[in-house]
C-alpha cells in the first residue's frame, strides 16, 4: 500500500472518528438545552427556506441550540421529505416508491416545545425584513436561510407536492417506461446513469441509450470513475453516445411518443420515450427582486466563506445560502450539504451571542463521495483526495438505497 493510500485511509477513519464524537456531543448539549430553553412571548425567529438535505439538518439543529427568546421556522412546499435518491429506481421498479417520502412530523423530536415550526408553502420573495410565501403568507425573520436547492426535470426531481400525487408521479414513469420498447436517456450524471442501468437491469429487451454532452461520464468526478462506469454499461448491451446534444421536445418524458434524434453525424435515431436528466438549476429566484446582485450569472447564489450571502443591499449579514444553491465551492452532494448547514447553524448562534461569524467553510474531501447503483445488485463506490482515486466496486445498497438512514435523520417511524 502506498503512502498516498495510508494517508487516504488516516484522513477517513479521523473523518469517521470527528462525526461520531460531534454526534454524542449534539446528543449531550440537545439535552442540557431543553432543559434550559424558554420561549418568549416576542420571540425573535430564524426562518429556513427549503427542508431538503441542507435546510432540513439547519432546522433540525436550530431547534436543538437556539437559546431562550429564539424559534425556528421551516418553509417547505412539499408534504413530506423527497428522497430523490430513490427517484431513478422508483421510475422503473414498481411497489416500493411510496418508501421514497418521509413525514417531516417528528423532525423536531426532543427540542422544547414551542422552539419549531413547519409552514408547507412556497416562499416567492423576501424583503430584508419579511418572506412571502405563494400562499399568502407574509413571515417577518431576524435571520434567514435558504436552502432551496436546484430544480431538475422529472424524475430526478418530482413536480408534485404531495406525497400521494408524487407516487402517482413516479407510477407514470414506471408505466411509460414499461410501455416504451426504445429508450433514451439524456444526461450522463448520476441520475442518468442510474436509470439507465436500472431500466436495462429490469427490461433486458428495451434498447437503452444514453447520450451525453461531453466526453466523460460524471464529469464532476475522476476519470477513473468514468472508466469504470463506462465499461459496466457496456457489459450491459447500453448505448453510450458522448459529445452530443440532440434537440428533443420541452415535454420529453411525459408520454410514450416516437421522437427522433439527430446526432453530430447526422444521423438520425428514433425512440419511443426520451428522458432528460441534464444539469442543475438553481432555485435563487427568491432572491431576485431583494438582492440581484447577490446571484452570480449561472443562477447561484453568492455567498462569503461564512455562507453569508454577498453583496446585499442592506447592512445586515443575516442572509445566509446553503446547499446546491449557494456558489459555496462545495460538490453538489447531499454529504456537502450537510456540512454547509452545520457551518450556517454554527454562525447563526455566533452572530446571536456576539454579533460575529467567524465559522468558514471549508469543502472536505468526504464530501464528494458517491455511492452509485449501476442496476438493482451493483454499485460502485467512488471517492478522490488530491490525486488519489479508489474506485470500488461493491454490492448495491438496499431496495430502497439506504432511505432508513434518512428516517433516522428525521425521527419518522413511517409514512
Amino acid at each position: 500500500m502506498s503512502l498516498q493510500q495510508l494517508s487516504f485511509y488516516f484522513d477517513f477513519v479521523k473523518v469517521i472518528v470527528s462525526y461520531l464524537a460531534s454526534m454524542a456531543l449534539h446528543k449531550g448539549q440537545s439535552i442540557i438545552h431543553k432543559a434550559t430553553y424558554r420561549l418568549l412571548p416576542d420571540s425573535r425567529v430564524v426562518i429556513v427556506v427549503g427542508g431538503s438535505f441542507a435546510g432540513s439538518l439547519v432546522a433540525q439543529r436550530l431547534a436543538h441550540t437556539l437559546p431562550s427568546g429564539y424559534r425556528v421556522i421551516l418553509i417547505e412546499k412539499h408534504s413530506h421529505f423527497n428522497y430523490a435518491f430513490s427517484f431513478p429506481r422508483n421510475s422503473v421498479l414498481s411497489g416500493r416508491e411510496h418508501n421514497a417520502f418521509i413525514t417531516y412530523d417528528n423532525i423536531a423530536a426532543g427540542a422544547p416545545d414551542g422552539i419549531f415550526q413547519r409552514v408547507c408553502d412556497e416562499a416567492s420573495d423576501i424583503t430584508e425584513t419579511h418572506v412571502h410565501t405563494v400562499g399568502g403568507v407574509s413571515l417577518p425573520y431576524d435571520y434567514l436561510v435558504i436552502a432551496t436547492g436546484a430544480a431538475q426535470p422529472p424524475p430526478a426531481r418530482l413536480n408534485a407536492r404531495i406525497k400521494e400525487d408524487a407516487i402517482e408521479e413516479l407510477r407514470g414513469f414506471q408505466q411509460r417506461v414499461a410501455k416504451a420498447d426504445r429508450i433514451a436517456v439524456i444526461g450522463a450524471g448520476a441520475v442518468g446513469v442510474e436509470l439507465a442501468t436500472e431500466i436495462k437491469e429490469e427490461y433486458t429487451d428495451k434498447k437503452v441509450t444514453l447520450i451525453h454532452s461531453r466526453q466523460q461520464l460524471l464529469p464532476r468526478f475522476g476519470q477513473k470513475l468514468h472508466d469504470h462506469v463506462i465499461s459496466a454499461l457496456k457489459n450491459q448491451d447500453i448505448e453510450v453516445r458522448l459529445g452530443e446534444r440532440p434537440v428533443f421536445p420541452s415535454d420529453a418524458g411525459q408520454s410514450v411518443q416516437e421522437t427522433s434524434l439527430t446526432f453530430s453525424n447526422g444521423e438520425t435515431k428514433t425512440f419511443d420515450l426520451v428522458i432528460p436528466c441534464t444539469g442543475l438549476r438553481p432555485r435563487s429566484d427568491i432572491l431576485a427582486t431583494y438582492s440581484p446582485k447577490s446571484i452570480a450569472s449561472n443562477g447561484e447564489i453568492l455567498v462569503k466563506p461564512t455562507l453569508q450571502v454577498q453583496n446585499l443591499p442592506s447592512p445586515r449579514q443575516n442572509i445566509f445560502a446553503v446547499g446546491d444553491v449557494a456558489q459555496s465551492g462545495g460538490a453538489k452532494q447531499a454529504r456537502a450539504c450537510m456540512m454547509q448547514g452545520e457551518v450556517a447553524v454554527q454562525n447563526i448562534l455566533s452572530l446571536i451571542k456576539s454579533n460575529t461569524a467567524t465559522k468558514e467553510y471549508k469543502p472536505q474531501f468526504f464530501e464528494r463521495m458517491l455511492n452509485l447503483t449501476l442496476g438493482t445488485h451493483t454499485a460502485v463506490v467512488y471517492i478522490q483526495k488530491g490525486d488519489f482515486e479508489l474506485v470500488k466496486a461493491t454490492k448495491g445498497p438496499d431496495e430502497d438505497l439506504d432511505v432508513g438512514k434518512m428516517r433516522w435523520q428525521l425521527n419518522a417511524k413511517s409514512g
